[in-house]
């Protein structure tokens, strides 16, 4: 709730095709609430997190503008984008 206070005091224009990337997406709320406004975000959380990720932005019609990814603490930069 905190997080997209702050972010509504942006204006749409500010967010417009930003990149953002959000660690630890949870259900997804802030990252659909900028893809709302125009951003691109990439949600990340572990991977047992993802199915309900999916599901929320898929129910919002938003994965078009979502970019979901698994990230779980501690990944070896290596592995990354694997």
């Amino acid at each position: 709730k905190v997080l997209m206070e702050y972010l509504a005091t942006f204006s749409d224009d500010s967010l417009k095709d930003c990149n953002i990337l959000e660690l630890g997406s949870g259900c997804g709320a802030v990252g659909m609430y900028v893809a709302l406004r125009g951003a691109r975000p990439v949600l990340t959380d572990v991977y047992r997190a993802l199915p309900l990720l999916k599901r929320n932005v898929t129910a919002n019609t938003l994965m078009s503008s979502c970019q979901i990814c698994g990230l779980p603490w501690g990944t070896p930069v290596e592995r990354l984008g694997q």
